[in-house]
């Protein structure tokens, strides 16, 4: 049961529809500034740097905010229970 807690802590964090938003956006931009569509494997880089840059991002954001969090959401910590800080930035 703890295992299943820590996946789902673990896909909370990475916030995937967020990271997925990011990425389309990359190549989105990508073929508005050029004009036209990229090659697929282009377009396929370029989403996954867009989505792990954000994802990062997102995930530093958590690990520099914890003591913010806590204190304007103080019942949404929960993640901390199953991951500790440590671990928060080393999955960074």
């Amino acid at each position: 049961m703890v295992v299943a807690r820590k996946i789902k802590a673990v896909i909370q964090l990475l916030r995937v529809d967020l990271s997925f938003a990011a990425g389309i956006c990359v190549v989105v931009g990508e073929i508005v500034v050029i004009g036209s569509l990229p090659s697929l494997i282009e377009a396929i880089l370029e989403f996954t740097a867009g989505f792990f840059i954000s994802t990062s991002a997102l995930i530093l954001n958590d690990y520099f905010d914890l003591e913010i969090d806590e204190i304007n959401a103080p019942g949404d910590h929960y993640l901390l229970e199953l991951l500790s800080p440590l671990k928060l930035f080393y999955f960074q």
